[in-house]
């Protein structure tokens, strides 16, 4: 039998070798599909433990003009450069928030009233922690199997995709300097930005093809990936808020299990934008969800396996008040990312349009 080291590499080049047998097949049959894989932008970076075999990627750069000086590499292709980059990040919020913090103290010297905001967000209430980080994170360590650089290089993949759960997924280590929310901000940016550098190494455009963060109103609801039933069935909305359970991608700070509604409002705004100034090229959502559906039976001829099919229900006007209340139940499905706040909402509609405007430009510069 294999050892489980050497069963690990032997998968780790049979992936791509997968990927890049079924793209030619599809090309074959139909030349003008156009192919990606569902990597969820996973990749393996090369370490001193791992050297992340390539059988399709090129690290080799091509040649161009110098970069400016102090200019950085744009996408780091090793463990060693991964960590730089982390240590140099928590290094500039540490000294960030020891500025502010002794320039408070300075102000309630002089018996001036204090107003934290770190960059507009929550401030840790605890003092500037210098931390190293250690670890690349399983979403780039090779750990999940696939590796979306060395698989998007394939040239029948016509594009690169990735996905943003930080509930589940770990895509590198917590700032100490931010708390839970700032940090999840943080982390998906930077995902963001590191699918899009990987992307242009590629030449190839890329999609953000599902992202959601749970929040305490949804937690009794949240199915975690490859699971079929609620992790915290019997958890109330109340008890959602001060519950010290963890969820299996991030660390959970000060009790805080999932985001409330206004909070993850922010962060899929911060993110939308974000992906939008990358210069992603499609921006999907999961899930968007629908309320007071209610079930009536189908007028056609039904689904062998199901009767009734679920219809808007359209509210009278003296029938308003209490509508919400009694058709708690009547929605879209929920495994845990439902959003059906008018808020989130909006903020989906005008990244539709912004991302729409965008594709119009770009179609503009071709014609």
């Amino acid at each position: 039998m294999l050892g489980a080291t050497r069963l690990f590499k032997v998968l780790q080049l049979a992936t791509p070798i997968w990927h890049s047998r079924i793209a030619n097949l599809v090309k074959q049959l139909d030349p003008n599909h156009t192919i990606a894989s569902g990597t969820q932008g996973f990749m393996c970076t090369e370490s001193a433990a791992n050297p992340c075999t390539k059988l399709f990627f090129d690290a080799t750069p091509t040649p161009q003009a110098s970069p400016s000086p102090g200019r950085k590499r744009a996408f780091a292709l090793t463990e060693k450069d991964v960590i730089a980059e982390r240590r140099s990040k928590f290094k500039r919020t540490a000294d960030d928030l020891a500025r502010r913090q002794e320039g408070a103290q300075e102000q309630r010297k002089r018996g001036g009233n204090v107003k934290w905001a770190y960059r507009g967000v929550e401030k840790r209430s605890t003092g500037v922690r210098r931390q190293t980080p250690s670890s690349l994170g399983s979403a780039l360590d090779g750990s999940q199997g696939v590796d979306s650089l060395d698989i998007g290089a394939i040239p029948n993949i016509g594009f690169s995709t990735f996905q943003l759960f930080p509930d589940q997924d770990f895509y590198g280590p917590n700032d100490p300097n931010l708390s839970n929310f700032n940090n999840t901000i943080q982390i998906g940016t930077d995902w963001i930005k590191t699918q899009v550098a990987a992307a242009k190494l590629l030449n190839k455009p890329i999609a953000l093809t599902g992202f959601g963060v749970v929040t305490q109103n949804n937690l009794p609801s949240f199915v975690p990936f490859n699971a079929s039933v609620p992790l915290f069935p019997n958890l109330s909305t109340t008890a959602a808020a001060t519950a010290t359970t963890k969820l299996a991608g991030r660390d959970v700070e000060q009790g805080q299990v999932a985001l409330t509604d206004a909070q993850q409002a922010t962060v899929y705004q911060q993110w939308i934008q974000a992906a939008l100034d990358s210069d992603v090229q499609g921006i999907v959502q999961y899930q968007w969800g629908q309320a007071d559906l209610s079930p009536a039976t189908q007028a056609t001829s039904p689904a062998p396996e199901s009767s009734q099919n679920f219809v808007p229900l359209i509210p009278s006007s003296s029938s308003t008040s209490t509508t919400t209340t009694n058709n708690q139940q009547n929605t879209s499905p929920n495994d845990g990312y439902q959003v059906i706040t008018p808020a989130v909402q909006s903020i989906f509609q005008l990244g539709a349009t912004q991302q729409n405007l965008k594709n119009i430009d770009i179609s503009s510069a071709f014609n």
